[in-house]
């Protein structure tokens, strides 16, 4: 339900566009899969930029949208057993879900061609949002993030499982919540109002990688 809403949806297919627009893949035929696709809005958009598109996914009420949107859809089993190979892979919010995070990353390195990139957005813990709300930032919500990194413990733990970044930034600065928090105000639900702290920007956020979220491109070694 979360998935389906306006608003979400508005960011995140604004976010998808930037995302597809950084793999900065050329070639005329190119196929990508998208690992948890939720409900195939990101492969709307690849399918957009005439990408060959694949996802995975478990959720059923999900599966029944893919199905009428003709998505392909790969399980775990699928991807051991074919050999297909794909230009690109993407988890967009699904790598600090995972409960065994090396198992699945492993199989789908093996499914990358040559020159192939790997796409992750997750949460960062290093964020300013995480820094000053503590335990009342939503990432540490409890009944769904298992796993959290940093820009340097994403690069190390990809860099030992043979993927190189190549690109990596944060997204989504978390601002209004901060500063919610600053002014002795609910930090998600109450009014934005600006800061006295004007070094709190954007621009300052990000810099620093100290957005809620990584978007991380990496390649095979």
């Amino acid at each position: 339900k979360v998935l389906q809403n306006k608003n979400n949806l508005k960011l995140d297919i604004k976010k998808f566009k930037y995302g597809l627009n950084k793999l900065n893949l050329n070639k005329k035929r190119k196929e990508i899969l998208d690992f948890g696709c939720g409900f195939g809005d990101f492969l709307d958009q690849a399918k957009k930029k005439h990408w060959k598109v694949n996802g995975t996914e478990l959720n059923k009420f999900c599966l029944k949208v893919l199905k009428k949107k003709r998505i392909n859809i790969l399980n775990v089993d699928d991807l051991k057993r074919n050999e297909k190979l794909f230009d690109a892979i993407t988890m967009w919010t699904v790598l600090e879900h995972l409960a065994e995070p090396d198992k699945i990353l492993k199989l789908l390195i093996k499914k990358l061609r040559k020159n192939g990139k790997f796409l992750f957005n997750f949460p960062n813990i290093n964020s300013l949002s995480a820094k000053i709300l503590h335990e009342k930032c939503s990432m540490f919500s409890g009944e769904q993030h298992i796993n959290f990194f940093s820009p340097k413990t994403i690069t190390k733990y990809l860099n030992n499982l043979g993927l190189k970044v190549i690109f990596l930034e944060t997204i989504i600065s978390d601002l209004g919540t901060v500063q919610n928090y600053l002014n002795y105000d609910h930090p998600y639900l109450g009014n934005f109002r600006k800061s006295e702290l004007k070094f709190l920007s954007p621009d300052f956020i990000h810099k620093n990688l100290l957005g809620y979220t990584i978007l991380c491109i990496a390649k095979k070694k």
